[in-house]
């Protein structure tokens, strides 16, 4: 499976967790998205869009339309986690749509049709589409609504079928004629007898022992059509199984008006029939769309936050769905936001650090995806307002202080010694961790460096966008631009190609950037303070500074930041020591700030007491309460 056709199938996994059906649309994506992984083509373009959406050159404008519309949303989720994936306009292919009339059969034609439909060759098959037909001219039932419908929906000592996930989310019950009860129970006793053991639960079967599907029913119908020998009354009324929908109600309205009834008073009842509550069955909660517009106009719009936080996010609330559907038993689609209560959030949490074993830190921003989404959701659902303040009251995770750790100079040579560079790995192996050791950048920032960030002229430096969307310019020295150049000139590219690329042209991740250090360091050669450190008797500050991934920090007092104030841990003392870890006297710290206090001198401030003022003195010191 490739790569972009993955990604859509995430991208549909999501949509439909926030109930959203998308049959037509992801279809046409899964097909867009296996196009592109034939080209080869990893970064979604306007013009590839184009290409495909318009690849059926006898279809009409209206359908080009909506293949276009099929993929938009799949690249505006790209787009948010990855800008280089561009996103088509709205407008890019015209909208020429000529709505149908509607084919209104007559009673006779209804009746031609299921003769024909019966005379089919495979008996079966001829049964289900005549009472396919049948039901609905009678009930006026959608084809979506006939294809879903299960057999546990008809209910024979009522006289009801309910219609479940119909348009708009709805549900209904339609009260059935003791003719229609009887046509559906004669139905049942053929089909259990020549499909014993189906392969689904739906009421009306295929050939395969499946659901009707819109494909093959349509084509089956068009056939059916043909044999009776309807003809397309003009060019935008033609014969459609749908159009049975719209002959039952022009029929009920017309016996209405016939018999002098309250139009008004039954127009709901034609429309919805018996409309189910919630619990009957609504599939769309108040959590799908407060989640959907969290992330499309809080996140996007109006924050504009970065496709690492945006991840985060997502990561966040695919785990705390899961958990919940466990707890509760409910899918995400029907979770209301009153169902994450605090006492679910707090297990969420805790399970976070027992069960998959998260860091305190990774809990806290957790739990801080998710205060800001019940933020969010305090204005858009009040009715929740009690469970949302709980959820908003529960406290972060205490966490400790991580030590700084860095590489020693003759460590940093050791590293850099490694990479063989006289391949084309070492080369870029060589240049990456030289940008790292002299300009300090984190791994996220000095992977997604791309070459127009780098000014090799008079002046080299190198521009980042870093954490919190902060841009720097941090200069290079001369062996960093001679490294950058021998790299450049070896795998030239577009000023908008990554600088650091793997082997398929892609940029490097933070996993690969990790996968290669640690085999490097592996092989330099052992340095004294090695087995020391790495020692299982070693203290554990010392431990750590071996095994952290950030192994690029600059040691304090370096010449290249000797602007930079030297940071210590707070329990480190200012006076000059050995330095355990290589064996040598290190120079004394700068004593720490003085924490700040009020001034010793009065402050008086003026007192109003009636038409007079007094001054009262204000001292460092507050006064003692006695009794």
């Amino acid at each position: 499976m490739g790569m972009m056709r993955q990604a859509a199938q995430r991208y549909l996994q999501l949509r439909r967790s926030l109930g959203y059906e998308l049959e037509e649309p992801g279809r046409l994506l899964l097909d867009f998205a296996g196009h592109l992984d034939a080209l080869g083509i990893t970064r979604l373009t306007i013009d590839a869009v184009v290409a495909w959406a318009t690849a059926p050159r006898d279809a009409t404008a209206y359908w080009h339309w909506l293949r276009l519309s099929a993929v938009r949303g799949f690249a505006i989720h790209l787009h948010t986690l990855d800008p280089g994936h561009q996103v088509p306009p709205a407008d890019l292919l015209p909208r020429q749509y000529t709505r149908p009339a509607p084919y209104l059969f007559s009673d006779d034609e209804v009746a031609a049709l299921m003769r024909a439909a019966g005379r089919m060759r495979h008996g079966p098959a001829a049964l289900t589409y005549q009472t396919l037909i049948g039901l609905m001219a009678v009930t006026g039932l959608r084809p979506g609504e006939a294809y879903r419908l299960d057999r546990d929906h008809f209910d024979p000592h009522n006289s009801t079928l309910t219609v479940i996930r119909s348009k708009y989310g709805k549900s209904r019950q339609l009260i059935l004629d003791p003719s229609t009860v009887a046509a559906l129970q004669e139905y049942g006793r053929h089909r259990d007898r020549h499909y014993p053991h189906p392969a689904e639960p739906s009421l009306l079967v295929s050939m395969q022992r499946t659901r009707l599907n819109v494909i093959s029913t349509e084509r089956s119908f068009v056939r059916l059509t043909r044999a009776i020998g309807l003809q397309p009354r003009s060019d935008r009324t033609r014969p459609r199984l749908k159009d049975l929908r719209h002959t039952f109600a022009v029929t009920t309205l017309i016996g209405w008006y016939r018999s002098g009834v309250d139009i008004e008073a039954r127009l709901p009842v034609l429309r919805e029939g018996q409309p189910l509550s919630r619990q009957g069955g609504a599939p769309v909660s108040d959590l799908a769309p407060i989640l959907q517009s969290f992330f499309t106009d809080r996140m996007i719009t109006q924050k504009h936050a970065s496709q690492h936080t945006i991840r985060s996010y997502r990561d966040t609330f695919c785990l705390l769905l899961g958990f919940a559907q466990q707890a509760t038993g409910t899918p995400p689609w029907r979770l209301d936001v009153g169902q994450l209560d605090a006492d679910l959030i707090t297990s969420f949490l805790r399970w976070l650090q027992t069960g998959r074993r998260n860091s305190p830190r990774t809990r806290n921003a957790r739990l801080a995806a998710i205060r800001s989404l019940f933020r969010y959701a305090a204005l858009r659902a009040p009715d929740n307002a009690a469970v949302i303040q709980r959820v908003l009251a529960i406290e972060a995770s205490r966490t400790g202080t991580t030590v700084i750790a860095w590489l020693t100079d003759p460590e940093s040579d050791a590293l850099l010694a490694v990479p063989d560079r006289s391949t084309w790995t070492g080369r870029r192996d060589y240049a990456l961790l030289l940008v790292a050791l002299r300009t300090g950048l984190r791994v996220s920032e000095f992977t997604q460096l791309t070459r127009q960030d780098l000014h090799m002229g008079t002046g080299a430096h190198v521009r980042c966008t870093g954490k919190g969307r902060k841009e720097r310019c941090t200069p290079l020295d001369a062996q960093t631009v001679a490294a950058l150049r021998e790299w450049l000139a070896d795998h030239p590219g577009r000023d908008d190609d990554p600088l650091f690329v793997t082997r398929r042209g892609t940029p490097m991740s933070r996993d690969a950037v990790h996968a290669r250090i640690i085999p490097l360091a592996g092989q330099q050669e052992p340095h004294p303070a090695h087995d020391a450190a790495l020692s299982s008797h070693a203290p554990a500050s010392r431990r750590r500074r071996q095994r952290r991934h950030r192994l690029v920090a600059r040691a304090p007092g370096h010449p290249l930041h000797a602007d930079l104030h030297p940071r210590r841990p707070q329990a480190e003392g200012t006076s000059a020591g050995p330095n355990h870890t290589t064996g040598r006297a290190t120079r004394p710290l700068p004593a720490p700030r003085p924490a700040p206090r009020l001034p010793r001198k009065p402050v008086t401030t003026p007192v109003l007491s009636g038409s007079h003022s007094t001054s009262i003195p204000l001292t460092s010191r507050p006064a003692r309460c006695s009794g």
